[in-house]
């Protein structure tokens, strides 16, 4: 994607996604097929999502060629409390993490979308193409909160 279009996506998505913070309680226990994860669970791991994109890219622009660890979403999921863990904190991270991405969209030119960071899992990552993907992760997530709350089952597009 290009710079323009990834803010575009950012702010589109990011304002989607604070939509879906004002859920009803009934509505955030709501999962899109069994045994997947909760409206609520969803919306913590896109805040911890987000908060860990920031800092690969963070990286990534400051000192290219950085190491950055890929991480186990279930046990964050598990560990960190992803069933009782406060919605407006989660929220406030989300928001001020996605604002600080949009923010280094806007303040690099489209070059410094080239510097690289070197994933453990993925090896070395321009962040355009780190966040190309984060942009459909956050998109991915979102239809996934919309099918839960709609009462229908959600499948990846094949």
């Amino acid at each position: 994607m290009e710079r323009l279009q990834l803010i575009e996506s950012f702010t589109k998505s990011r304002d989607a996604i604070l939509e879906q913070f004002d859920t009803a309680d009934a509505d955030l226990a709501k999962a899109y097929a069994p045994g997947k994860w909760t409206v609520r669970e969803l919306l913590v791991h896109l805040a911890d999502c987000e908060f860990i994109y920031l800092w690969r890219v963070g990286r990534g622009l400051a000192e290219p060629g950085s190491r950055v660890e890929g991480f186990d979403q279930d046990a964050w999921a598990r560990e960190l409390n992803y069933v009782s863990r406060p919605l407006p904190i989660c929220r406030e991270l989300f928001e001020a993490a996605r604002n600080q991405l949009i923010y280094f969209l806007e303040a690099h030119e489209d070059g410094a979308l080239e510097r690289q960071f070197n994933h453990s899992e993925a090896g070395m990552l321009s962040i355009r193409k780190g966040l190309s993907g984060f942009a459909r992760h956050s998109e991915h997530h979102l239809e996934q909160i919309c099918a839960a709350r709609e009462g229908r089952e959600w499948k990846p597009p094949e």
